[in-house]
């Protein structure tokens, strides 16, 4: 078995976090339907936004 590299293992577990999450996305809304509630990532919220600034939190260094 070859060994990855370091980028190909981040590659990897970033592919599998997305996964992830759209599954996660999926089960919930699919378990929401019929009442009014929607999951989002934070991706799919415009940046700028009214909701965008209530659910960000900032950083600053």
């Amino acid at each position: 078995m070859e060994k990855e590299t370091a980028i190909e293992r981040q590659s990897r577990v970033q592919r599998m976090g997305r996964e992830w999450e759209n599954y996660v996305e999926a089960f919930l809304n699919d378990r929401l339907k019929g009442t009014g509630l929607t999951v989002i990532k934070g991706d799919k919220i415009a940046r700028n936004t009214p909701l965008w600034r209530k659910l960000s939190i900032p950083t600053k260094a």
